[in-house]
């Protein structure tokens, strides 16, 4: 349905201030995928490219989804602040909010130990199972 729920953020990407960032990330990994895909052109530099490509497209995204969250507005503006809201006013903003400060749950903690935990499995499993010997020893001696 043309005009449609989602237009606008589709218009931004394509047309808008993030079509660069956009077409440049749509160009960038279809170009990474035929490098991969196609083996006559898996060289050791169309490799490299394919992957600057990659990290170039992953930044792109990244733009794309931080500023593209400030372009459309999705919540109502708040109001003024004013004294007559807040009873700690006496201090003005600190003394409101001065007190929040941010800690990861327990649960934050378990799933980021968890992460790095399996990320030094795969390391380490990586280091017994896969045959790492230096080129000398790996070749055939004759």
């Amino acid at each position: 349905m043309p005009g449609g729920s989602g237009a606008e953020v589709v218009a931004m990407l394509v047309s808008g201030p993030l079509a660069p960032y956009f077409w440049t990330e749509i160009v960038g990994c279809a170009a990474c995928a035929v490098i991969c895909f196609v083996p006559a052109l898996r060289t050791n530099t169309l490799l490299v490219i394919g992957s600057l490509l990659a990290i170039a497209g992953i930044f792109c995204k990244r733009v794309q989804l931080l500023v593209g969250g400030f372009q459309i507005a999705n919540l109502d503006y708040a109001g003024p602040l004013t004294s007559m809201q807040h009873t700690a006013w006496d201090s003005g903003l600190s003394g409101i909010y001065g007190g929040m400060v941010y800690w990861p749950t327990p649960l934050e903690f378990g799933v980021t130990l968890g992460v790095v935990a399996l990320g030094f499995l795969i390391f380490f499993l990586g280091l017994k199972f896969l045959p790492l010997r230096p080129a000398e020893e790996a070749s055939p001696s004759k």
